[in-house]
């Protein structure tokens, strides 16, 4: 184990290529030992400009519906951001209405919700890969197919996260390939 700047040990989780032939038995593994999975995607298309538009959105999206503030719910460590909840779109319309600031952006929010989507029954067939479901049972499908969109509604929901830029993130929080973000420790 790894030692944290406070002192404390730091679990090691893996980060699990979704595209290697051995991806189903590292996330069973890492949801084994961790209980939580990190994954490396690059299918997503993040560019710049998208990280730009959801950014500006979290923030003009301030005391609007949806938006949850973590610092007026109880925790027991504060947390320094905002979150804005989507719930799921049918027929690329969203099923809620969006503050003013976001209804400018809803292709672009359905297209990502989308891609978030495909991504999540990518996770979910291979979790079910790795727990060797047999196909009678439903096989790498039987995660994938409880969150069937064009069966009924999947009950997923977007979170696009706010967390402000006045404060460092620890190096903890910054992927090896976002070490250039400015709030980044180095």
């Amino acid at each position: 184990m790894m030692v944290s700047q406070t002192g404390e040990a730091a679990a090691q989780i893996p980060v699990v290529d979704l595209n290697s032939d051995d991806a189903a038995q590292k996330m069973l593994r890492a949801a084994i030992d961790f209980g939580f999975i990190f994954v490396k995607h690059q299918d997503l298309e993040l560019t710049p400009d998208n990280v730009e538009v959801q950014r500006s959105i979290c923030r003009t999206a301030k005391g609007k519906g949806g938006v949850l503030y973590p610092l007026r719910q109880v925790r027991k460590k504060p947390w320094l951001g905002r979150a804005f909840n989507i719930g799921e779109f049918v027929g690329g319309k969203a099923q809620q209405s969006f503050p003013l600031p976001l209804r400018f952006h809803e292709v672009e929010l359905g297209l990502f919700f989308g891609k978030c989507h495909a991504l999540c029954n990518q996770i979910l067939e291979l979790l079910a890969e790795g727990l060797e479901i047999p196909l009678e049972d439903g096989g790498k499908e039987w995660f994938r197919s409880r969150h069937d969109q064009d069966q009924s509604p999947s009950g997923s929901v977007l979170r696009l996260l706010y967390v402000s830029l006045k404060q460092k993130l620890p190096v903890s929080l910054c992927s090896d390939n976002a070490r250039s973000i400015p709030n980044c420790r180095h």
